[in-house]
């Protein structure tokens, strides 16, 4: 019975695995934003942008931007890690666009280890499921349940 139980409680962290997940991810990130005024000449339709922190993971899916500029569609295109340089495109040419930039930036990054160590959680819980699984059929076949 005791094993069974233990199956049981496997299940549920297994169940709460993804809300877990997510929680570690806004733990670690905070959304910093930054506004930009940008003019783009004739018949161009992208602009530079630098940003006042890092960009987390240098991945452009990370930012999100919002123009003033209705017929504006803009996405973030590529990211420069070294300047922190973020590449938009989709702006409407011959308009001045004020642009907010919202990007997730790494809260652990001034706490040495604290980043690597919440990295580490997921994988320390899906060896716990293993183990509580491992020692609930150790148990079964020991006790013959």
């Amino acid at each position: 019975m005791k094993a069974a139980s233990n199956l049981i409680a496997a299940g549920i962290i297994i169940l709460l695995l993804p809300a877990m997940l997510l929680g570690i991810d806004q733990f670690r990130l905070v959304d910093q934003v930054d506004p930009f005024t940008v003019d783009t000449g004739g018949a161009v339709t992208t602009a530079n942008v630098t940003l006042s922190q890092d960009l987390y993971g240098d991945e452009t899916r990370n930012a999100s931007i919002t123009s003033n500029v209705t017929a504006d569609a803009p996405i973030a295109s590529s990211y420069v890690s070294g300047t922190n340089v973020l590449n938009i495109t989709g702006l409407q040419a011959s308009t001045a666009h004020y642009l907010t930039v919202t990007y997730s930036i790494d809260r652990l990054d001034d706490y040495f280890g604290a980043g690597a160590g919440a990295k580490v959680i997921p994988i320390l819980v899906i060896l716990g499921i293993l183990c509580i699984v491992g020692g609930a059929g150790y148990q079964a076949f020991n006790k013959g349940e």
